[in-house]
């Protein structure tokens, strides 16, 4: 009769549990459960839907819950960093294209002030001013109109998902930089520009960071084409993460006998 008792207890403990379960998962699929958007953000959010399908990684597993399938984000053995001028939207759609699927990536400016066009001529901010306080600029100007149209409210909500305001790369400590693996360019200036920063640095510790240059148009139908060929080189990299100094440049022709885009390659030590 004991172990009968001690069967019937236990197998009350387990239904409590259960229950309990249930209750929590419920909870949870509350939390992540999110309202919907109105018809004017969602208009604004197209700029930024892309398939998933298109820059999912291979090596990413993928984990059920109660809200369907949810990415894993895998573990990034290489640190990327995507350069633009104003760090607005080139660098940050490249920024946006590899924190989907993941990796380790961060974005930077070598300008020396934001400059984005505007119906009376250029809007201009220092770095480091918040996205979203360019954003309410824009808006509380009265040509909110003019700015959606063009996608620049559209590319502001982006960035905003990312970090909270554009950073420039001469500012930043030679110590942080000399962690970066590859720095990804979008422009002949600004790969130059960077070069030369790189160079006038005193070196941390000899440590290679690998400069790449794939020129393309400020607009954002040419970002988005230039965000998914970074991404395809950029997963070949980390494939060959542990030869990297060897095996760049193979993955660099793969990526330009592809798209037929040149890519500049430099490497520095710093």
């Amino acid at each position: 009769m004991a172990k009968k008792r001690g069967r019937e207890e236990e197998d009350k403990e387990g239904a409590n549990e259960n229950e309990n379960d249930t209750k929590m998962q419920k909870v949870e699929g509350n939390e992540i459960v999110k309202d919907d958007k109105d018809d004017e953000e969602e208009e604004e959010d197209d700029f930024l839907r892309r398939d998933a399908d298109d820059s999912g990684s291979e090596d990413e597993d993928v984990e059920a819950n109660d809200s369907g399938p949810v990415k894993k984000k895998r573990e990034s053995q290489l640190k990327f960093a995507m350069v633009c001028s104003s760090n607005m939207n080139r660098s940050m759609e490249g920024h946006f294209q590899l924190e989907k699927v993941g990796f380790d990536v961060y974005s930077y400016g070598v300008g020396t002030q934001i400059r984005l066009p505007g119906p009376g001529g250029q809007e201009v901010f220092d770095f480091g001013t918040p996205y979203q306080t360019i954003k309410d600029t824009l808006v509380s100007g009265g040509h909110a109109q003019w700015f959606r149209q063009r996608g620049l409210l559209a590319m502001l909500d982006r960035n905003i998902s990312i970090k909270e305001g554009p950073e420039r790369w001469q500012e930043m400590e030679s110590s942080e930089i000399a962690k970066l693996d590859v720095v990804f360019c979008f422009e002949g200036r600004v790969f130059d520009l960077l070069i030369e920063d790189l160079e006038g640095r005193e070196p941390q510790e000899f440590e290679p960071i690998h400069v790449l240059n794939l020129e393309v148009k400020d607009n954002a139908d040419e970002a988005a084409i230039a965000g998914q060929i970074c991404l395809e080189l950029c997963k070949l990299l980390q494939k060959y993460a542990k030869n990297l100094e060897d095996k760049l440049p193979v993955a660099v022709e793969e990526i330009t006998k592809k798209y037929e885009r040149e890519i500049l390659s430099k490497t520095c030590y710093l």
